[in-house]
């Protein structure tokens, strides 16, 4: 659900505004309007806003006013304005568009392209919104106790016979019950690769492979690895090198 503050102190165009986002792809939103700057930075502040559309300025003290009392700028604007004069003002705040009157549907919804891929960027919500991260922490069963460690630290792991020992940059041991097989899967998708029956290596901390005179990766901390050949050359593929 995006949420969008409308401040419209030129109720021409409110119906005409309101359209155009119906028009939109933003097929969720929850709308706010207001006809004042101070009702709109309160709202602002209690909503929080994903998108701000401005279609209330008048002189450049109104942009200014606006940015200066709003707080923290963690939302896209849209200016609209029947004038160019205060354009490079709002420029220096960033805003997403600046739309002349009388505002076109194809600018408009252009304008809305470019704001909702910026929030979709810092909010995440391509990830299925920001709050629903992918979670990073690893529960390790461990004789008579569980342990919690965050995936992205983990440099590799190591099968240790029928356990597992995990090693984290910080050059931490951490030996789970179980077998290296059980973690495959699980971590692929963090950029986990078995390179060989005994490791699987986060690639993220991989510095370099070299292929004689035997096939080895080489960690950031200076580990070198073995990799096995059949190994490599799925490794490859997966890498993208051949």
């Amino acid at each position: 659900m995006y949420r969008i503050l409308l401040i419209n102190k030129n109720k021409v165009n409110d119906r005409v505004i309101r359209r155009y986002l119906n028009n939109s792809f933003v097929d969720k939103q929850a709308l706010c309007v207001t006809n004042s700057f101070n009702e709109g930075i309160n709202l602002l502040k209690a909503r929080k806003p994903h998108l701000v559309i401005l279609n209330a300025i008048s002189n450049k003290n109104d942009i200014n006013y606006f940015f200066d009392n709003c707080g923290i700028v963690d939302f896209q604007t849209i200016v609209l304005s029947s004038s160019d004069a205060y354009a490079l003002t709002a420029l220096k705040y960033n805003v997403i568009d600046y739309l002349l009157m009388p505002i076109k549907e194809e600018d408009f919804r252009e304008a809305l392209i470019k704001a909702i891929s910026k929030i979709k960027s810092y909010y995440g919500f391509d990830q299925q919104q920001h709050a629903k991260k992918i979670n990073t922490i690893l529960a390790i069963p461990m004789f008579k106790k569980i342990e919690f460690i965050d995936i992205k630290n983990v440099m590799y792991c190591e099968a240790q016979g029928k356990y597992t020992q995990f090693t984290s940059v910080d050059s931490e041991l951490k030996i789970s019950s179980k077998n290296l097989g059980a973690y495959e899967k699980r971590l692929s998708k963090f950029q986990f690769f078995r390179i060989h029956h005994k490791y699987l290596v986060n690639l993220n901390f991989v510095s370099r492979i070299d292929t004689l005179p035997s096939i080895s990766c080489t960690l950031r901390n200076g580990v070198s690895l073995k990799v096995s050949v059949r190994r490599y050359e799925a490794l490859c593929k997966f890498l993208q090198i051949m």
